[in-house]
């Protein structure tokens, strides 16, 4: 019913019980957000699904300027970089692990979204880091936990 949407942005703070840390909490978008492919601009903040399948329809929203995905789990795997792959008019890309030892998993990346890319935001534990073709002049910021090593190519 809503084929004319353009913007999407739901969330919640959670507190965490244990150290008062706010935490940003998304949606699970149900499988039809693929049919506002001709209008959807703004994405924020998804939830990666169980069986995965929402991660691999990303990449259909060809109109999708900003993309804030939270809760991402390494076993999401090639899904999300499929897509992100596709999103040609994408300017902010943000990625949040599900928790902080959770490693956000760039190495299915071949090539970067689009060369308009201007910021993204990592925030997780990274094994390596690659962003094929990625301009300089973007601003990229990484919140990094547990001091893994990784590498930055493409800069």
């Amino acid at each position: 019913m809503l084929q004319k949407l353009r913007h999407l942005l739901v969330y919640r703070y959670e507190i965490d019980s244990d150290d008062q840390t706010p935490t940003k909490c998304g949606f699970k978008a149900p499988e039809q957000i693929r049919c506002l492919h001709e209008s959807l601009q703004k994405l924020c903040f998804l939830e990666e699904n169980q069986r995965n399948i929402l991660m691999r329809e990303l990449g259909r929203l060809n109109q999708l300027r900003r993309l804030d995905i939270v809760k991402l789990r390494k076993r999401a795997g090639r899904a999300p970089c499929s897509s992100i792959e596709m999103l040609i008019n994408l300017r902010p890309l943000s990625v949040s692990a599900i928790r902080k030892g959770e490693v956000i998993d760039t190495h299915y990346l071949s090539s970067s979204p689009d060369q308009f890319l201007q910021r993204i935001y990592l925030t997780g534990s990274l094994e390596k880091f690659t962003m094929p073709n990625l301009l300089i002049s973007s601003i990229l910021c990484l919140q990094l936990c547990k001091g893994k090593s990784f590498v930055l190519t493409g800069l």
